[in-house]
């Protein structure tokens, strides 16, 4: 799956298409299952690039054919399109269809047999991999993955609904070469649902077409203005740090390094007015536009450009991503404050005291999360105020109290570094028995 993702940033990076725009090309949506999270087609004129030396060369296409017949008892040299989709969360459970438009079979794959599926061979090529031979092509993925592909071919399930959230998204422009699109609910990272909450984002698509490359942003249309305007922001620090960066160069001592910076910021200053992102019918949209106003294909940027904006993007970038696992805390202990102000108000006092839950560092769990668990938050503070996480995340919580009142709080060592990010609410009673708020406190949030 990961590896479709990697091929589909190739292609946006290397098509070289002249300046015209082509006739729509062959949907390739049927072949997604309804009930797809996220999903990529690249089409026909894609895969055209990366056969187009292999074409011209006809003794390297029999010999490349031949070989992989040889060894696999299918030729894959005649792949024209490929379509990605994922059923799970991250990627877990998925396919990969092979679009074959070979006359007659596809051929018959030499990989062991391991059963069926409707009445369809399923064949194992390595551990945990499976495939299948369906009417247009192959298809190849998780066993779960590849079952649900073989349905969808045979038509025994149904594919994506016309109008569909994804299929909206993969339709936006018939003329797209390559398009990638997902739900939030094809994330279970828990950095990135609470964000995608924050900014009232449903669904994202991205894509390449001979006019433009684009990323379009589904959802709450107010709370994406405000996402609107912090990438907006973004750029404007960018351009205020490749400034800073022009004007010390120049300053010093090396020639080469002067006639970058004035380069790089005279190209960004080019090209921020055209990924300055906008709303649009609702949605979040940033776009480049591929031609010039003469037709001809203009180059995306330098790099010059690239270098410079990676040295400042970069650690921005992990700034910002250490900062939105962070809302996991701040979201959680406003589950636990408002549990246990409702709790007090059903029985005039507070849930006991509990340790650091859980009791280990998440550093030491897989990816450097803590594992959800059911017996994480069994305790009889947490069942009381009905706590519990679902999902890998970040954070240790505790909850102290007293008869005056109660503290919650989260801390987390987001890079693993013996440094906490810790975060506090805090709750007192008054004296006709309410709760007002009291001290809100935070430490090293981003570390």
């Amino acid at each position: 799956m990961r590896s479709a993702l990697v091929l589909s940033t190739f292609l946006v990076a290397a098509c070289k298409t002249a300046g015209h725009t082509p006739p729509p090309q062959e949907s390739l949506l049927d072949a997604i299952h309804h009930g797809a999270l996220g999903a990529m087609v690249v089409r026909a004129n894609a895969f055209k690039l990366l056969r187009q030396r292999i074409d011209e060369d006809p003794a390297t296409q029999k010999e490349l054919s031949e070989y992989l017949v040889r060894r696999i008892g299918i030729d894959l040299s005649k792949v024209s399109a490929m379509v990605v989709f994922t059923t799970a969360p991250d990627a877990q459970e998925g396919a990969v269809f092979l679009r074959i438009p070979t006359a007659g079979k596809v051929g018959t794959p030499i990989w062991p047999k391991v059963g069926e599926v409707e009445g369809t061979a399923l064949y194992r090529p390595e551990e945990k991999i499976f495939a299948a031979v369906v009417p247009r092509g192959l298809v190849v993925g998780t066993e779960a993955g590849v079952r649900i592909a073989v349905a969808v071919a045979l038509k025994k399930q149904p594919p994506l609904q016309k109008g569909s959230p994804l299929e909206a998204l993969l339709d936006i422009d018939p003329t797209t070469s390559v398009a990638v699109a997902a739900t939030v609910g094809a994330a279970s990272t828990p950095s990135i649902r609470p964000l995608a909450q924050m900014y009232g984002l449903s669904s994202v698509v991205a894509g390449y077409s001979p006019t433009k490359v684009y990323v379009w942003g589904a959802g709450d249309a107010a709370r994406l203005t405000t996402a609107r305007d912090t990438l907006t922001n973004l750029i404007k620090i960018g351009l205020d740090k490749l400034r800073e960066q022009k004007d010390k160069a120049l300053a010093g001592d090396s020639t080469l390094a002067g006639a970058m910076a004035i380069s790089s910021l005279s190209q960004m200053n080019h090209l921020a007015p055209k990924i300055t992102p906008r709303m649009e019918n609702g949605r979040l949209v940033v776009d480049y536009s591929l031609v010039s106003a003469d037709g001809e294909m203009m180059v995306m940027t330098s790099v010059a450009v690239a270098g410079v904006l990676a040295a400042i993007a970069i650690p921005s970038f992990m700034k910002y991503i250490r900062r939105s696992k962070s809302v996991e805390a701040t979201m959680n202990l406003r589950k636990l404050y408002d549990a246990e102000v409702s709790y007090y108000e059903g029985h005039h006092a507070f849930t006991p005291s509990t340790e650091w839950t859980p009791a280990g560092s998440c550093c030491e769990g897989a990816g450097k999360k803590c594992a959800p668990s059911p017996t994480v938050f069994a305790g009889p503070a947490w069942k009381a105020l009905g706590f519990s996480i679902d999902d890998p995340f970040y954070y240790q919580y505790r909850v102290r109290t007293t008869k005056q009142g109660f503290t919650v709080e989260a801390r987390g060592d987001l890079d693993c570094d013996g440094k906490f990010s810790s975060f506090q609410r805090s709750g007192v009673v008054q004296s006709n028995e309410t709760i007002s708020s009291g001290d809100n406190h935070s430490e090293n949030e981003v570390e």
